[in-house]
């Protein structure tokens, strides 16, 4: 299993890896002001991949959701301020698959039928390195499938090559 895919291309080798592409760490182009969605039952999870969407150089602001449930009441009202979103919807989001009030394929499923949502990028971010798993995000409309292993730095030189390639398309 390949650390990272982006839906409609071929697995690569392991991305950041020393002598990779991208593994000279470029400075990521920024994003809008807008939130970026952390969506994940563990609040371990969602520190590590906090901190790894920092050193990618993602700035947030963050707003985060411990449950499927949580993240589409979330998205409805557009990331309210009391999750810190400033009442804007999110740029990107990033879903882990498990978790309880609906899974990350629940909350594809919601997101990619909702035309105000269409521009939203969405990464699954799972530790989950089944082929099935894969498969199934991709084929609901996620943008990209990575794999939570490793160290941070492993998994910002992950994230900062995939969404500079989902953001440029």
């Amino acid at each position: 299993m390949e650390t990272g895919e982006l839906r409609g291309t071929k697995p690569t080798s392991k991305i950041g890896a020393p002598g990779a592409p991208g593994a000279s760490r470029p400075r990521f182009p920024r994003l809008p002001v807008r939130p970026v969605l952390l969506v994940d039952d563990d609040p371990d999870e969602l520190f590590l991949s906090q901190r790894a969407l920092m050193k990618a150089g993602i700035s947030g602001p963050f707003v985060t959701a411990a449950s499927g449930s949580e993240a589409i009441r979330c998205l409805r009202n557009s990331c309210p301020a009391a999750h810190g979103g400033r009442g804007r919807k999110p740029v990107m989001l990033f879903l882990d698959i498990n978790m309880p009030g609906g899974d990350g394929f629940v909350v594809l499923r919601w997101i990619r039928r909702k035309p105000a949502f269409r521009k939203t990028k969405v990464i699954m971010l799972s530790n989950s390195s089944h082929v099935a798993d894969r498969r199934q995000a991709l084929e609901l409309g996620a943008d990209a499938y990575v794999v939570k292993h490793g160290s941070v730095t492993t998994l910002a030189d992950t994230l900062r090559d995939i969404i500079r390639k989902i953001m440029q398309a």
